[in-house]
């Protein structure tokens, strides 16, 4: 029997506290998604453009600490994602190529490494 009652949809946003990343969760939440964002710097931004919004939750987490990682994927692990979008993004104000190999693990594990671990922990489950 077919119902009337539409499932809200949930996006998970990782890297949603910068500019483009508010205006992305803005455009989902408009559009009747439910937003799970990810941010780590300018999270205060982005709850106080949210701040009366049921239809968001807004995680604080740095990518490149193993603790926030495990503890992020611990707390959206028990939700049901049905879209995502990665806009993380660290770099070390250098170019990568001529950055030292410290800063490009950094930058890989970041962008790349830790994306596909959420991906496969909590998403993927």
């Amino acid at each position: 029997m077919y119902s009337s009652i539409k499932k809200k949809r949930t996006v998970l946003i990782l890297g949603a506290s910068s500019d483009i990343g508010v205006a992305v969760v803005k455009k989902f939440v408009n559009s009747g998604w439910y937003v799970l964002a990810h941010g780590y710097t300018n999270v205060n931004v982005l709850k106080s453009k949210n701040r009366l919004n049921e239809n968001i939750e807004i995680f604080k987490a740095d990518l490149s600490d193993k603790r926030h990682l495990k503890q992020l994927i611990k707390k959206i692990k028990k939700k049901k994602i049905d879209s995502f979008i990665n806009m993380t993004g660290f770099l070390n104000n250098k170019n990568f190529i001529q950055s030292d190999l410290k800063s490009k693990i950094k930058t890989m594990t970041v962008n790349v490494m830790n994306v596909l671990n959420i991906i496969i922990n909590s998403i993927l489950k």
